[in-house]
């Protein structure tokens, strides 16, 4: 039930019958630590999978909640988590990865893009790219976690740059020091930095012709880790705002 409730949430045009729908359903609660979204191919599933490795609850890696992908900031319960992570990052090697895996149309799918027939989706990435549309809906997707009103703030974060250990520690800080104590948090920093395999999904030269050029603009132009509070405003600036 709770699914059904993230699904209609993430409608950005919501009709008088989906609004009815949602008056109508029970809010269910669970308590997490950290709620981790993103659009996709940036990391999630690792971040996930280490916090849970040292004992920090987070929403189902397998996505049966519907928290993973989520295209805006959905309204938790009481008590909510004590930390929203949004990890975001280059957008053609995150749909690159998508393709790698296999599961691009079904992520299309998740992060709310334009909806095709499976048979007309793009089988190949560079099929993706010669179309030249964003069937994944990354803009409103990242527009939403950026700048809609919450009633929480959000730790945003860049994957590129999440491998450092000045901006992984920052966020476990902000993610768990409640709970970790420093130490503790720096051997944790040093494993995860450590164990960072780069990433697996490149993109061709010739394939940047364009495509989420202003997006990647947009990105490259915010600090590496930052903190936007419930108005959409930067409140905690963690990094420069170029980082070359």
């Amino acid at each position: 039930m709770n699914s059904l409730r993230n699904i209609l949430q993430s409608i950005t045009t919501k009709s008088d019958g989906v609004i009815q729908l949602l008056q109508c359903l029970p809010q269910e609660h669970f308590s997490m630590d950290v709620h981790l979204c993103s659009f996709g191919g940036v990391g999630t599933s690792e971040v996930s999978n280490f916090l849970n490795l040292h004992g920090i609850s987070t929403n189902l890696l397998s996505d049966e909640d519907n928290l993973k992908h989520i295209n805006s900031p959905p309204k938790h319960g009481s008590p909510g988590p004590k930390c929203v992570i949004y990890l975001y990052g280059d957008p053609l090697a995150s749909i690159a990865s998508h393709y790698r895996r296999g599961h691009a149309y079904h992520q299309a799918l998740k992060t709310s893009g334009k909806w095709l027939k499976e048979n007309e989706f793009p089988k190949t990435f560079r099929e993706y790219v010669e179309r030249g549309e964003d069937l994944f809906g990354y803009y409103s997707h990242f527009q939403h976690w950026l700048s809609s009103k919450t009633d929480y703030n959000i730790v945003m974060v860049r994957y590129e740059f999440m491998w450092e250990q000045d901006i992984f520690r920052q966020l476990l800080f902000l993610a768990c020091g409640h709970i970790k104590g420093k130490d503790e948090i720096e051997q944790m920093t040093q494993s995860f930095c450590l164990g960072w395999r780069g990433r697996q999904s490149l993109v061709p030269p010739d394939c940047r012709q364009g495509l989420y050029n202003d997006l990647l603009s947009i990105m490259d132009n915010l600090p590496p880790l930052f903190v936007r509070d419930q108005e959409g405003s930067m409140t905690l600036n963690f990094g420069v705002l170029s980082h070359a």
